[in-house]
This record gives structure tokens, C-alpha cells and sequence, in this order.
């Protein structure tokens, strides 16, 4: 990875990755996806408690979601001129290998290449990987995009290494719900100080790109943080809501505050206010550090993520114990969290 040499950010990640003064985090260089930056342990705790609450695994819906993701992101990812090379066969493998690269570059996990036959067949495997079910999706979408057809996908797992087994079929299934939705972008200040060379926020600093196991580590606390879109997760989560109701997003709540309590806990001062939020792609606050009466009346988060997430990690940030949390949208583009 070569590297920004004043912030230690490498090149490859500032140039796909862009955190805009409205406090919202694109991909590049088109700017068609809006992107979270979290840590990997906050996505597993989430869709743990909500496997819990059903008694059922959840991952074939993550992963069809995240597969009808993958064609958007790689064809932002990838330049003009490169998306067209791709529709050549014998540039296809160069393709692979190159969202193996950026994967690890955006903390998704170090993958290699086994067996690629074109238009046929894919075997790879990935070990860490952020979340099994997702890069299933991943890997799915990028292949039916590059090659132009359905497919159909197998995974297991040896020891800590996941292989994956993709393989064109016509009959493939493509589910037709689990629609695919950007939130809107409103204006906002999210102050982000940034690297005088490359440009992206000093906040990222704090974190160490660790290229032998393809992630991103936040050196004051040790989490792995990776980036993901924000449309597969929206999607996940408003599909479970519409078929289970409103314990859904109560169980994504709790999940969420009971993470950033003990994070809280464990590294005093990295969560004294609301700043983090921004570096997350989570919304920017209209208040940092808001008082009991502000919270119980309503903090408004412009482009803010989820009034579920927000609402754990609000209550979580501010020391609130036993919180009742309430959330709603006063405008698009804008979440209102109120709590007690």
C-alpha cells in the first residue's frame, strides 16, 4: 500500500473513498454509493441480537442484499476506462485480483484468487474476514458484474479461512425484494480538519492499515474497522422491520448502546462527545455534547444513518443508563433522537 507520507493514509483508499464536508462518506470517483466507516465487532453484535431474537440465521438475506450492492459499488470503484477493459475476457482476471486489492485497502479482510475460469467459475478464499454473509454478497455481486451473468454461490469454512465457490447458472435466483434505497444528503458543517496532502480527515491518523491481514485498525482502542455501503444494511434491516415489526429496530438499538457503553467503559476519552459520529458516516450532530433537557426534547443529526443505530450510540456516548429512546425524521435528511 502505498501511503500518504504525511498521514499515513494509503493512496488507494483516500482516492475510492471521500468524506465530504457535509459530514457524508462516497465512494469514488463517481460518488454513487454512500458509505459507513464501523467496526467490525458493532456489524456482528447487530445481527447477532437479531439471529438471537428470531431463532434463525439471517444470512441469506444479508447476503442477497450486499450481492445487489456489489454491481453499484464496483462500477464506482473501477474508472470509465477500466469498466470497459473489463468487458474484454482476457482482462477479467486483472479485474479480480484488483477488488481483491481494494478490499483489503477498505478493511474487508485479506482474500486471494484459486481458480477463476471465465464466464464459468470463480474459487477464492478469505482469511479474517469482516463478516461472512456480506462478502459472500460481495464476491457474488462483483462476479455476475464482470461477467455478465447470474450465478449462484457455495461457502464453507476451514478452520479461520472461508472458501467461496461461485459458478454461472442460468437458473440462478435473484430475490426481487430487499430494494435498494440512498438516503437524502442535506446540508451540514462536519468540520472535519484534513491532511494537508492528501486531504482526508486527521482523524484517520488514529488508525493503522494493516496490509498482511487486509485491516484497518483504530490504534486507540485495537477495533478492526472497515467500510461498506450504506444500502445493503438499510435494506437488511427495513426487510426484517417490515416482516417482524418494530422489535427489530428496539433489538438494534440495544445492541448498539450496549457495544458503545463498554467501549466507553474500556477507552475514556475516545467517546467524551458526539464527534465520533461524524468519522463514521453516521450524521453530524447539531450538538456535540448535549445536555438531558436538549436529548429530551430532541437532538437533530444531519445525514444521519439509521434512527436505531443513532439512538444506541447517542445514549450510549451521553451516560445514559436504562434509556427509553425514540427516534423519527422531521425533514429528509435529518433524524430526530429524543431520550428520556
Amino acid at each position: 500500500m502505498v501511503r500518504c507520507g504525511m498521514c499515513g493514509v494509503p493512496r488507494m483508499f483516500s482516492y475510492t473513498t471521500r468524506w465530504t464536508d457535509d459530514g457524508v462518506i462516497v465512494s469514488m470517483p463517481r460518488g454513487l454509493i454512500r458509505l459507513l466507516f464501523m467496526e467490525r465487532e458493532h456489524l456482528v453484535a447487530i445481527y447477532r441480537a437479531i439471529e438471537e431474537k428470531l431463532g434463525l440465521p439471517i444470512d441469506h438475506i444479508i447476503t442477497e442484499a450486499k450481492r445487489k450492492d456489489a454491481w453499484t459499488y464496483v462500477q464506482d470503484v473501477l474508472p470509465p476506462l477500466v469498466s470497459d477493459l473489463v468487458k474484454k475476457r482476457f482482462v477479467r482476471r486483472l479485474a479480480y485480483m484488483a477488488m481483491i486489492a481494494q478490499a483489503a485497502v477498505i478493511g474487508l479482510g485479506k482474500a486471494r484468487l484459486l481458480e477463476y475460469r471465465e464466464g464459468k467459475l470463480l474459487t477464492g478464499k478469505i482469511s479474517p474476514v469482516y463478516y461472512h454473509a456480506m462478502f459472500a454478497g460481495d464476491a457474488l455481486g462483483a462476479f455476475e458484474t464482470f461477467e455478465g451473468r447470474k450465478a449462484e454461490l457455495a461457502y464453507s469454512f476451514l478452520s479461520s479461512e472461508m472458501f467461496l465457490r461461485i459458478e454461472a447458472s442460468e437458473s440462478a435466483h435473484v430475490g426481487e425484494r430487499l430494494e435498494l434505497r440512498e438516503t437524502p444528503v442535506v446540508k451540514a458543517r462536519a468540520g472535519f480538519q484534513r491532511c494537508r496532502r492528501c486531504g482526508a480527515p486527521s482523524d484517520l491518523a488514529n488508525f493503522r492499515w494493516d496490509a498482511a491481514s487486509g485491516r484497518i485498525l483504530d490504534q486507540r482502542t485495537g477495533e478492526w474497522f472497515f467500510v461498506q455501503g450504506t444500502r445493503a444494511m438499510d435494506a437488511v434491516l427495513r426487510e426484517l422491520e417490515y416482516e417482524l415489526g418494530e422489535e427489530i429496530p428496539q433489538v438494534v438499538a440495544k445492541a448498539t448502546w450496549d457495544f458503545f457503553r463498554r467501549r466507553r467503559e474500556e477507552h475514556p476519552g475516545v467517546f467524551e462527545d458526539l464527534s465520533f459520529l461524524k468519522i463514521r458516516g453516521m450524521g453530524v450532530p447539531d450538538s456535540l455534547q448535549p445536555t438531558p433537557e436538549e436529548l429530551r426534547k430532541g437532538l437533530d443529526i444531519r445525514n444521519g444513518y439509521n434512527g436505531a443505530i443513532l439512538a444506541g450510540m447517542v445514549a450510549a456516548a451521553c451516560g445514559v443508563e436504562e434509556p427509553s429512546w425514540s427516534w423519527e425524521s422531521p425533514q429528509p435528511g435529518v433524524i430526530r433522537i429524543r431520550i428520556a
